[in-house]
């Protein structure tokens, strides 16, 4: 309320005045965390924004972690912007985790630059960043990024980088020398949300516009003919439109989670549209993104038979006999977070080494 009031009486002086506003309340929200019982990980860099994949990426992280027997305090990326000294002189030598999620590269450069932050900040701390998609532009521009991040990483004494698929996995081992990398799922998959499952005569319809959008004919084409099914079409979106706090996240992943497990099949072109599907139990046609991400990801549960990954090259009768069988066996199908339990081991094993 006091940010929107700000904005209007002082037009002129609003980004001075809100960048001194939005510092005071960042450093007051620190101190909170010197009452707190001490942690085993600082968790830096979660969403204080509308993305509910990032979300979703927060809060599986901390069950993860709570799995593990391990405390953790969550610092969201706004206190680690506007109050680094402040979170320097709370954490001193503590071990810290950097959330995970698809923004390290040339494309998301704010998020870019607060990890960035943190490396520097924290140069003889250890230091995991959770299940990453990479993603350089092959421009002079992406270039230039990549060697000044990759030289941050390659200075630091305790870095720990987890990709969450096989392409960033690879670029990462040939690019970076001295920093340990491993492999692991997107760690939104290590949850189960199959409880309280009653269908609704819908489709859920969850696409991306944004720069990482590629164009996808032939769902184009199935949209155009779903009136003939019978079957209503519902529109969503994972990244809403104002901001979710630490406090009001569970509540808007389990409204979203809903509309997930009462729809019937989800055409979608994100990441978390598709995992939120799996992971729900919903069947799902899936289109990859810019960074490939998606296709990535989908490797790790490609043996979920109603998930299907399309491209431009899939037939439109390929699609309609998917969607056709899916819907007659939906009944039948149940994610199983445990089959990839084992895959996050070399995860576990990190967190829980030199504590």
């Amino acid at each position: 309320m006091l940010e929107k009031i700000l904005r209007k009486v002082c037009p002129n002086k609003k980004e001075k005045i809100m960048n001194k506003y939005l510092r005071i309340k960042y450093k007051l929200k620190t101190i909170k965390f010197y009452f707190m019982e001490k942690p085993d990980y600082y968790l830096l860099g979660t969403p204080e924004y509308g993305n509910l994949g990032d979300h979703a990426i927060a809060f599986a992280e901390k069950e993860f972690i709570k799995d593990c027997n391990k405390k953790v305090i969550e610092i969201t990326s706004p206190t680690v912007y506007y109050n680094i000294k402040g979170i320097k002189r709370l954490i001193k030598n503590k071990p810290i985790i950097i959330t995970g999620g698809g923004f390290l590269g040339s494309l998301w450069l704010n998020e870019e630059n607060m990890v960035r932050k943190i490396i520097k900040e924290f140069p003889n701390n250890k230091i995991i960043i959770f299940p990453q998609t990479v993603f350089y532009e092959n421009t002079e521009i992406g270039e230039n990024e990549k060697k000044t991040t990759f030289s941050l990483y390659e200075k630091h004494k305790n870095l720990h980088i987890f990709a969450r698929e096989e392409k960033t996995y690879n670029f990462l081992k040939a690019e970076l020398k001295n920093v340990d990398i491993k492999m692991v799922p997107e760690i939104v998959l290590y949850l189960n949300k199959t409880d309280n499952i009653k269908r609704e005569n819908k489709i859920l319809i969850c696409m991306r516009n944004d720069k990482e959008k590629i164009n996808n004919n032939a769902i184009e084409s199935f949209l155009a003919d779903s009136d003939t099914m019978n079957i209503q079409l519902e529109y969503t979106e994972t990244n809403l439109p104002y901001a979710i706090t630490e406090k009001t996240r569970i509540k808007e992943l389990t409204n979203k989670f809903k509309q997930f497990q009462t729809s019937k099949l989800v055409i979608t072109n994100r990441l978390h549209g598709m995992v939120f599907a799996a992971i729900t139990s919903t069947p799902c046609l899936c289109m990859d993104n810019l960074t490939k991400k998606v296709s990535g990801v989908y490797k790790w549960i490609e043996n979920n038979q109603y998930i299907k990954l399309i491209d431009n090259q899939t037939e439109l009768e390929d699609i309609k006999k998917f969607v056709y069988d899916v819907l007659r066996n939906i009944d039948e199908y149940k994610y199983n977070n445990e089959t990839l339990d084992y895959k996050f081991k070399p995860l576990k094993d990190e967190i829980n080494s030199n504590i």
